[in-house]
């Protein structure tokens, strides 16, 4: 099967994969205003068990398929642009609207958080409320955030995540010392994870594969810098083998291992019953939950590596799609089981086991979606171009959009949460569409000026 590709020679699939994401973060959050999963959010109304299981499952995949995209296109960007313009064009991609976004989207949620639950009449105006906030965010606060009036970034904490990742990697693509890091990491992984593959190839001669990579390890640092000088320069071209779709699926079977040491160590040690999801900030710069941050790195990587490898046209991971997405499926139960059991009658051993089914869960909705993307929806089309373009705003400004609609309707005490749900989710999907297509987009400047003018109006109006 031909990978398709527009006349940008963008993947198609996978674009058209990216926006599926957006769209289901959008669901997300419009989903978190009636579950009980999330008694941080600024909008609670009533609740029902269906948008606490929704909540759980798409946040086991949802972040970890943006990463695993971005990762894969990181080397033709990198390849495309030199080193200088692509840390240039992500500042001005990823961390700019990051500075434009943060006085609006995160004192507003809070604002509203404080509102709902009465604490807010200590501020005669909103304005008072965000002068104080923008002071707390100026101390630059690194560690766990363990109150609800430390700023925290919303839904743009995966925009400047992204951009680290993006600097971390073009910096390893840069300097022969992180190449040499590089370099370790992969004769490592082929001496323990790919060894059982690699003696299999015909082109294989031991011991003398088996002591390279042992020499690539340990050969000094300055002989071995002066041989891996030369960074990724050309696009990588990978035979198609029965071993190299078998490597793939070792790889991934090592990345669910990792997350899950990663992810289970971490929930032990910063995880308690006031904060069972602990957020990290540094400098309120960056901020991630350390639970799962391996796992995004992993993710982000395995993007990398899948385009080195030449995937999808080189080499596949194995099976057919109904197979990972009936694997999917029982993880999922499984997983909703002991998740359970942890809830209920918490012990270290259900909560390994627990982080165990997600971890492999993640890595099974990332083969199931792909695959299915890659099979069923490769080919270009208008409206797939057209929302593949407006995907990166359309999450950027929905989330404002997702607040206000539920703000509005939980007002609607006679109204069935289910119908509230559709609406918040389609209105939040056309709005947001429409703002990225028909300003951001044309008059990127002229809808940030606009966007501040009605922030302004509610810093000056909104007073008790």
């Amino acid at each position: 099967m031909t990978v398709q590709t527009d006349s940008k020679n963008r993947v198609v699939f996978l674009d058209n994969l990216r926006y599926l994401m957006v769209l289901m973060v959008v669901v997300l959050h419009a989903a978190v205003s009636y579950s009980q999963a999330a008694p941080w959010w600024c909008v609670k109304d009533a609740t029902s068990v269906f948008f606490d299981i929704l909540m759980i499952i798409l946040d086991v995949f949802l972040m970890p398929i943006l990463f695993f995209i971005a990762g894969y296109f990181a080397t033709p960007s990198i390849l495309k642009n030199g080193f200088k313009q692509f840390i240039k064009a992500k500042f001005k991609r990823l961390g700019l609207p990051v500075l434009i976004c943060f006085p609006i989207v995160t004192p507003l949620f809070q604002f509203i958080y404080h509102y709902r639950s009465s604490n807010v009449l200590i501020y005669k105006s909103f304005y008072s409320y965000w002068v104080e906030y923008m002071q707390i965010a100026g101390e630059f606060y690194t560690g766990v955030i363990l109150s609800f009036n430390r700023p925290h970034q919303s839904h743009l904490w995966f925009i400047s995540l992204l951009l680290l990742f993006f600097i971390m990697f073009g910096f390893i693509n840069k300097y022969p010392f992180f190449n040499l890091l590089k370099d370790f990491h992969v004769s490592l992984w082929q001496m323990v994870f790919q060894w059982p593959f690699i003696r299999k190839s015909p082109s294989f001669k031991a011991p003398k594969d088996f002591h390279a990579s042992l020499w690539q390890m340990v050969l000094p640092w300055p002989l071995y810098a002066n041989q891996k000088k030369e960074k990724i320069t050309k696009m990588p071209q990978q035979p198609s083998t029965e071993s190299s779709s078998k490597s793939l699926l070792t790889f991934l079977v090592a990345i669910g291992i990792f997350s899950t040491i990663a992810t289970f160590i971490g929930v032990i040690l910063l995880a308690t019953p006031y904060n069972p999801d602990p957020w990290v900030t540094i400098g309120n710069i960056f901020q991630f939950q350390p639970q799962k941050i391996v796992t995004y790195i992993l993710c982000f990587c395995m993007g990398v590596y899948a385009f080195k490898k030449g995937w999808p046209n080189a080499i596949r991971i194995p099976g057919h799609p109904a197979l990972w997405t009936a694997a999917s499926f029982l993880l999922s139960l499984i997983m909703l089981g002991l998740f359970k059991e942890v809830m209920t009658n918490f012990s270290p051993g259900k909560l390994f086991f627990c982080v165990l089914a997600r971890s492999f869960l993640c890595i099974s909705f990332i083969a199931a979606f792909t695959s299915i993307a890659l099979r069923y929806w490769n080919r270009p089309s208008r409206f797939g171009k057209m929302m593949a373009s407006n995907s990166y705003y359309i999450y950027l400004v929905h989330f404002v959009i997702v607040i206000l609609f539920q703000l509005l309707l939980s007002y609607w005490k006679s109204g069935q949460i289910f119908l509230k749900f559709i609406i918040v989710c389609a209105a939040s999907i056309l709005i947001s569409l429409g703002i990225s297509h028909y300003a951001i987009k044309p008059y990127p400047r002229l809808s940030v000026a606009g966007i501040y003018a009605i922030f302004l109006c509610l810093l000056i109006f909104i007073k008790f």
